[in-house]
C-alpha cells in the first residue's frame, strides 16, 4: 500500500477532532481523500465504535460488519 503525502493534515485534524488511534484516523482520512478523489460516496467499514461515529459525523457511509 502507498502512502500519500496529502494524508497526513486530514490525519492531524482527526486527531485533533475525534478520539481515534493514529491507525484509525489513518483509515478515516484514507476513506475521506478517497472519496474526495472519486467524487463518489464511498462505504466506509469498520467495527470500532468511536471510529464509526466519527466517520459518520464526516458524513460517510458507514457499515459495521459486527451488526
Amino acid at each position: 500500500m502507498e502512502f500519500h503525502d496529502e494524508l497526513l493534515p486530514g490525519i492531524e485534524l482527526l486527531i485533533r477532532k475525534y478520539p481515534l488511534k493514529g491507525a484509525d484516523a489513518l483509515h478515516l482520512s484514507s476513506a475521506l481523500w478517497l472519496e474526495k478523489t472519486v467524487q463518489e460516496k464511498v462505504t466506509f467499514v469498520a467495527s470500532d465504535e468511536s471510529l464509526l461515529k466519527a466517520a459518520r459525523s464526516e458524513r460517510l457511509k458507514i457499515v459495521n460488519p459486527q451488526g
